[in-house]
């Protein structure tokens, strides 16, 4: 090697050295110590192989210095600090089945992991078995996206890997404009011409049709790199049709094409499960999508909230929100903060986002930037029928409070279609919250065959542009002409008869905690895909932590004596995708 006393180390022993030749290095080596760290060169040398015989071994298409590191490695772990490319030695010790230095190796890159390096570990590695470190860097990967773009990150890219980057399902952007804008900066920066790449074919690929809106669509089509291919151009034109519901002929190679990009994808953030436990310590804990029976802890919620009362949680961008609540129930101290968890420092930030929520026992609804605060109870224990909202981006709240259509003790929230929908039971009808031409709520009629259930018994959330009623039943409604019309019904196993406590919804998984119907201490969970129906019940969910499995506790555990989500719950459920969270399992799609 090119230290003598690196080649001593490796070396010693005269009669156990060979001689690798790599490009134009000759690195010396010991075949024991070569045996005892590379499955490879253990069958190299232990096996009727002419290799195993020879003093001098040349390696092929190998690169010469990422080789030399490695083997540094093997007799000396400091230098780990002063690797040129991690990747590199982390690909070459994969092909060599040097499986214990490749693991090593994999935690420091980890260790190191960050916004800046992990576009191009995930790119670079993800053809081979490096895990978790391959899945934390897609996921920060695809969780940052206009981190890559701002800092010129993406232009680092090959073509096959922007298509790749830019065209996966779970990539987070507001616009696809910005996708769009990504690739000509990544043409323009790589010195090429429109003309040098498949454009159509990379617009084709990358765009997401299915949600992005006209107008995005209108200011691409007008995009003077656009302007200079018309067959694009007619492209976009039959989308925008088919988008507002025009009759489109499909007698042309055109309309065809654009039929075929509107294919439904959509872009969405698979979630993980999460229990914020208040008995004892705000202590969060997770579960992954292969629906095992118990959560592990992740992080501890410092001392300074725990305090808190009818308070609610909201993620926005991987950061965890608490607002709302009182100090002690009936003290009057009322929490006018909105505090900030941030999982990978574990630290909790007051965001001096101050507010006169002054509420308890609230519903909340995160629509894109948009955090709306339903009804609950105010001082003197007056229940507030009003709604405030608060903008992330401006960092500012709503400057009145707005009237709700209906008695919100009798009514339920959800993201529906991109915006904040009211069903009121009472009237059996919806209201839509919309901020245009002044008309802020728009009432839907629901159809008089739909059975409503009693209110606790039923849960709501949207999915593929409808809207799901779940309660022992699972009503599937679609809006047309302002009348929700009951599109599907599908029958719920027996065992999910109980007293529903609580649902969450993460895009097509849904999570519902009920008491079990003849055990009355027990909480049960069940696992819903949307997609096929499968379902799964747990009937106890243990909470450990990752250093003391055996100390378990039960979901139950965290509830009041009745059971019911109020007052006395123990728990706040909650869905967040972090790269933290990603240990044992990628909850992200494989390919596109």
């Amino acid at each position: 090697m090119s230290s003598e006393p690196m080649s001593q180390k490796l070396c010693s022993n005269p009669e156990d050295t060979i001689t690798l030749l790599v490009e134009d290095r000759k690195i010396l080596c010991s075949k024991v110590t070569l045996k005892l760290h590379s499955h490879y060169f253990h069958a190299m040398f232990t096996r009727n192989f002419k290799e195993s015989n020879e003093k001098t071994i040349t390696l092929k298409e190998v690169d010469g210095e990422t080789m030399e590191e490695l083997l540094r490695l093997l007799v000396d772990k400091v230098y780990l600090n002063k690797i040129s490319d991690i990747t590199k030695v982390i690909t070459l010790s994969d092909m060599f089945l040097f499986d214990k230095l490749k693991e090593e190796l994999a935690k420091e890159a980890i260790r190191t992991l960050s916004k800046n390096n992990c576009l191009q570990i995930w790119m670079e590695l993800k053809s081979i078995s490096a895990f978790p470190l391959i899945w934390k860097a897609k996921s920060i990967s695809l969780t940052n996206f206009n981190y890559q773009r701002h800092h010129g990150l993406i232009n680092n890219l090959e073509l096959s890997q922007l298509m790749s980057y830019l065209s996966h399902i779970n990539l987070q952007t507001y616009k696809e404009i910005h996708v769009f804008n990504s690739v000509l900066e990544w043409i323009y920066s790589n010195h090429q011409s429109v003309d040098e790449v498949p454009f159509q074919e990379i617009l084709g690929s990358v765009l997401n049709f299915k949600d992005i809106s006209v107008p995005e669509l209108k200011k691409i089509k007008c995009h003077d790199e656009i302007l200079r291919y018309p067959n694009i151009g007619k492209i976009l034109e039959y989308v925008i049709d088919f988008k507002c519901g025009k009759n489109v002929a499909m007698d042309n190679k055109n309309s065809q094409i654009a039929f075929s990009w509107l294919t439904p994808r959509g872009r969405y953030l698979p979630n993980y499960l999460c229990v914020l436990n208040l008995k004892h310590k705000f202590e969060i804990f997770y579960q992954g999508r292969r629906k095992d029976s118990y959560m592990k802890k992740v992080a501890t919620i410092p001392s300074s909230i725990q305090q808190l009362v009818g308070f609610e949680i909201q993620v926005h961008k991987t950061k965890i929100y608490i607002f709302g609540g009182e100090y002690v129930m009936g003290s009057g101290a009322w929490n006018d903060r909105m505090y900030k968890f941030d999982l990978e420092e574990q630290k909790l930030i007051d965001t001096k986002y101050s507010s006169a929520i002054k509420r308890r026992h609230f519903k909340s609804c995160l629509i894109g930037d948009i955090l709306y605060v339903i009804g609950g109870t105010g001082p003197y224990r007056i229940k507030e029928n009003s709604m405030l909202f608060f903008n992330f981006k401006t960092g500012k709240w709503g400057p009145r409070k707005i009237h709700l259509p209906c008695q919100y003790l009798q009514s339920k929230c959800c993201n529906f279609n991109e915006c904040l929908f009211i069903l009121d039971f009472d009237g059996k009808c919806g209201y839509f919250f919309r901020n245009e031409n002044g008309q802020e709520w728009r009432r839907v009629k629901i159809c008089e065959t739909v059975q409503l259930e009693e209110y606790a018994l039923l849960s709501m959330f949207s999915y593929r542009g409808n809207l799901f009623l779940k309660g022992r039943k699972l009503v599937e409604l679609e809006l047309i002409d302002g009348v929700l019309i009951p599109k599907k019904v599908d029958e719920l196993p027996n065992n999910s008869y109980g007293t529903l406590i609580e649902t969450i919804c993460s895009h097509n998984i849904v999570y519902s905690l009920y008491v079990d119907v003849l055990e009355s201490d027990i909480v049960r969970m069940e696992y819903l895909n949307l997609d096929n129906m499968e379902s799964k019940f747990f009937k106890r969910i243990g909470l450990f932590h990752e250093c003391n499995k055996s100390k378990s506790f039960y979901l139950s555990e965290f509830y009041g004596a009745n059971l019911t989500h109020n007052s006395e719950s123990k728990v706040k459920l909650f869905m967040l995708h972090h790269h933290k969270l990603v240990e044992d399992e990628d909850i992200l799609v494989d390919n596109n």
